[in-house]
Protein backbone atom coordinates (compact mmCIF):
# COMPACT_ATOMS: atom_id res chain seq x y z
CA UNK A 1 0.00 0.00 0.00
CA UNK A 2 2.60 2.27 0.32
CA UNK A 3 4.45 1.46 -2.42
CA UNK A 4 1.15 2.08 -4.29
CA UNK A 5 0.91 5.93 -2.34
CA UNK A 6 4.69 7.06 -2.96
CA UNK A 7 5.28 5.36 -6.65
CA UNK A 8 1.82 4.72 -8.31
CA UNK A 9 3.15 4.15 -11.62
CA UNK A 10 4.92 1.54 -10.56
CA UNK A 11 1.72 -0.29 -9.16
CA UNK A 12 -0.65 -2.13 -11.77
CA UNK A 13 -2.65 -4.48 -8.96
CA UNK A 14 -2.34 -5.41 -5.00
CA UNK A 15 -2.83 -8.82 -3.32
CA UNK A 16 -2.66 -7.78 0.34
CA UNK A 17 -2.91 -10.85 2.53
CA UNK A 18 -3.15 -10.28 6.56
CA UNK A 19 -2.53 -7.04 6.88
CA UNK A 20 -3.34 -3.60 8.50
CA UNK A 21 -3.06 0.09 6.89
CA UNK A 22 -3.41 1.56 10.62
CA UNK A 23 -0.72 1.91 13.21
CA UNK A 24 -0.76 -1.01 15.83
CA UNK A 25 -2.04 -0.49 19.36
CA UNK A 26 0.12 1.11 21.36
CA UNK A 27 0.00 -1.94 23.79
CA UNK A 28 0.26 -4.66 21.66
CA UNK A 29 3.67 -2.07 19.99
CA UNK A 30 5.02 -2.35 23.39
CA UNK A 31 4.55 -6.10 23.83
CA UNK A 32 5.94 -6.60 20.15
CA UNK A 33 9.34 -4.59 20.87
CA UNK A 34 9.95 -6.61 23.98
CA UNK A 35 9.84 -9.64 21.72
CA UNK A 36 12.01 -8.01 19.27
CA UNK A 37 14.81 -7.17 21.60
CA UNK A 38 14.65 -10.93 22.94
CA UNK A 39 14.54 -12.57 19.46
CA UNK A 40 17.50 -10.02 18.40
CA UNK A 41 19.96 -11.31 21.24
CA UNK A 42 18.50 -14.79 22.04
CA UNK A 43 16.38 -15.89 18.64
CA UNK A 44 13.31 -16.90 19.45
CA UNK A 45 13.12 -19.75 22.10
CA UNK A 46 10.65 -22.63 21.49
CA UNK A 47 9.04 -21.88 24.76
CA UNK A 48 8.13 -18.47 23.74
CA UNK A 49 6.67 -19.42 20.08
CA UNK A 50 4.46 -21.93 21.99
CA UNK A 51 3.25 -19.17 24.59
CA UNK A 52 3.18 -16.04 23.11
CA UNK A 53 4.03 -15.82 19.07
CA UNK A 54 1.91 -19.41 17.35
CA UNK A 55 -1.51 -18.24 19.45
CA UNK A 56 -1.56 -14.89 17.53
CA UNK A 57 0.38 -15.77 14.33
CA UNK A 58 -1.71 -19.28 13.84
CA UNK A 59 -5.20 -20.46 13.98
CA UNK A 60 -5.87 -22.89 16.88
CA UNK A 61 -7.03 -25.94 14.49
CA UNK A 62 -2.92 -25.77 13.11
CA UNK A 63 -1.38 -25.42 16.19
CA UNK A 64 -3.39 -28.47 16.68
CA UNK A 65 -3.37 -30.34 14.27
CA UNK A 66 -0.61 -29.09 12.30
CA UNK A 67 2.20 -28.59 15.03
CA UNK A 68 5.13 -29.04 12.31
CA UNK A 69 4.24 -25.64 11.37
CA UNK A 70 5.21 -23.93 14.40
CA UNK A 71 8.34 -25.54 14.34
CA UNK A 72 8.79 -24.37 10.65
CA UNK A 73 7.98 -21.37 11.47
CA UNK A 74 10.07 -20.64 14.40
CA UNK A 75 12.70 -22.58 12.59
CA UNK A 76 12.76 -19.91 9.68
CA UNK A 77 12.48 -16.84 11.96
CA UNK A 78 15.71 -18.34 13.64
CA UNK A 79 17.24 -19.02 10.48
CA UNK A 80 17.46 -15.23 8.99
CA UNK A 81 20.07 -12.67 10.70
CA UNK A 82 18.60 -11.75 14.12
CA UNK A 83 19.48 -7.91 13.51
CA UNK A 84 18.06 -8.05 10.00
CA UNK A 85 14.71 -9.59 11.65
CA UNK A 86 14.57 -6.98 14.14
CA UNK A 87 14.90 -4.28 11.78
CA UNK A 88 12.06 -5.69 9.54
CA UNK A 89 9.64 -6.64 12.69
CA UNK A 90 10.44 -2.94 14.10
CA UNK A 91 9.08 -1.11 10.97
CA UNK A 92 6.19 -3.67 9.89
CA UNK A 93 5.33 -3.69 13.44
CA UNK A 94 6.11 -1.63 15.75
CA UNK A 95 6.76 1.06 14.02
CA UNK A 96 4.28 1.18 11.34
CA UNK A 97 2.01 4.24 10.64
CA UNK A 98 -1.26 5.11 10.06
CA UNK A 99 -2.58 5.32 6.01
CA UNK A 100 -5.67 4.08 6.16
CA UNK A 101 -6.89 7.85 5.76
CA UNK A 102 -4.55 7.55 2.22
CA UNK A 103 -5.18 4.91 0.73
CA UNK A 104 -8.28 5.60 -1.21
CA UNK A 105 -5.52 7.69 -3.01
CA UNK A 106 -4.97 3.63 -4.26
CA UNK A 107 -6.98 3.62 -7.88
CA UNK A 108 -5.82 -0.14 -8.92
CA UNK A 109 -7.03 -2.98 -8.52
CA UNK A 110 -6.85 -4.73 -4.89
CA UNK A 111 -7.59 -8.48 -3.60
CA UNK A 112 -7.60 -8.54 0.30
CA UNK A 113 -7.52 -11.68 1.89
CA UNK A 114 -7.30 -12.00 5.61
CA UNK A 115 -7.90 -15.36 7.65
CA UNK A 116 -11.08 -15.47 10.32
CA UNK A 117 -8.70 -16.52 13.07
CA UNK A 118 -5.97 -13.62 12.38
CA UNK A 119 -4.98 -12.68 15.83
CA UNK A 120 -2.61 -10.36 15.08
CA UNK A 121 -3.82 -8.11 12.50
CA UNK A 122 -7.72 -9.10 12.58
CA UNK A 123 -10.39 -8.81 9.96
CA UNK A 124 -11.74 -5.97 10.81
CA UNK A 125 -8.52 -4.48 9.68
CA UNK A 126 -8.83 -5.83 5.93
CA UNK A 127 -12.38 -5.00 5.89
CA UNK A 128 -11.14 -1.15 6.98
CA UNK A 129 -8.59 -1.36 3.85
CA UNK A 130 -11.98 -2.68 1.66
CA UNK A 131 -13.84 0.44 2.88
CA UNK A 132 -11.32 2.79 1.88
CA UNK A 133 -9.68 1.07 -1.57
CA UNK A 134 -12.48 1.60 -4.89
CA UNK A 135 -13.81 -1.57 -5.87
CA UNK A 136 -11.07 -3.50 -4.05
CA UNK A 137 -12.13 -6.90 -2.93
CA UNK A 138 -12.64 -8.96 0.35
CA UNK A 139 -11.64 -13.01 0.25
CA UNK A 140 -11.74 -14.76 4.32
CA UNK A 141 -10.33 -18.29 4.36
CA UNK A 142 -12.12 -19.76 6.88
CA UNK A 143 -10.20 -20.79 9.95
CA UNK A 144 -7.15 -19.39 9.18
CA UNK A 145 -4.99 -17.20 11.64
CA UNK A 146 -2.55 -14.39 10.78
CA UNK A 147 -0.37 -16.61 8.38
CA UNK A 148 -3.00 -17.93 5.94
CA UNK A 149 -1.12 -18.82 3.06
CA UNK A 150 1.26 -21.12 5.07
CA UNK A 151 -2.03 -22.65 6.83
CA UNK A 152 -4.44 -23.27 4.13
CA UNK A 153 -2.23 -22.82 0.53
CA UNK A 154 -4.98 -24.16 -1.32
CA UNK A 155 -7.69 -21.88 -0.25
CA UNK A 156 -5.27 -18.67 -0.41
CA UNK A 157 -4.32 -19.64 -4.42
CA UNK A 158 -8.22 -20.08 -5.00
CA UNK A 159 -8.44 -16.51 -4.35
CA UNK A 160 -4.83 -15.14 -5.48
CA UNK A 161 -4.00 -17.32 -8.62
CA UNK A 162 -6.93 -16.51 -10.33
CA UNK A 163 -6.30 -12.64 -9.46
CA UNK A 164 -2.62 -12.68 -10.65
CA UNK A 165 -3.44 -14.31 -13.64
CA UNK A 166 -6.60 -11.72 -14.72
CA UNK A 167 -4.30 -8.72 -13.82
CA UNK A 168 -1.37 -10.32 -16.12
CA UNK A 169 -3.98 -10.67 -18.85
CA UNK A 170 -4.52 -6.82 -18.30
CA UNK A 171 -2.16 -4.47 -20.43
CA UNK A 172 0.12 -2.33 -18.22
Amino acid sequence: MRLALQHPTRVQALALLDTSAEAEQPARAAKYRMFVALARHLGIPRRLADGQIAPVMMSDRARREKPELVARLIRGANGFSREGSARAAMAVVVRRTDILGRISAIHVPTLVICGTEDRSTEPVHSRRIVEHIAGARLVLIEGAGHLSALEQPAKVNEALVPFVREQLALPA
